[in-house]
């Protein structure tokens, strides 16, 4: 993903950001700071929590945002997929993640397939 298709495209819908998340391969940590990033640059409010979530295993990262929450994968996954939470009451034990978005520059790095190196050795 480019960073003029970022900058360019709206990303302020749930489904623009479902179906834009299925072509990455990202952390669920990473996945939390990716859509934390296009948010605010999109100018709009979100916050990052580690919750367990009712009828899945383990904890998660959460974004709240665009009256949504977006399940970005259990804490220790290195492949998410994003997927909504249908439920507020499902959320428990919530605790807030300190996100840092990333600028335009970085997060496209971050977005490139060939970014990841972790197999080279």
């Amino acid at each position: 993903m480019s960073k003029k298709a970022m900058e360019t495209q709206e990303l302020d819908t749930r489904e623009s950001l479902l179906t834009l998340s299925k072509t990455l391969r990202l952390s669920s940590f990473d996945m939390a700071r990716w859509l934390v990033s296009l948010l605010t640059l999109q100018q709009q409010k979100c916050r990052v929590v580690e919750a367990n979530v009712q009828g899945l295993e383990g904890r998660r990262f959460l974004v709240l945002a665009l009256d949504s929450i977006f399940d970005c994968g259990r804490t220790n996954n290195y492949h998410s997929q994003l997927a909504l939470v249908a439920e507020e009451s499902w959320v428990k034990a919530a605790e807030t993640v300190s996100v840092t978005p990333l600028p335009p520059q970085q997060l496209a790095f971050m977005c490139m397939e060939s970014a990841h190196f972790d197999h080279c050795y």
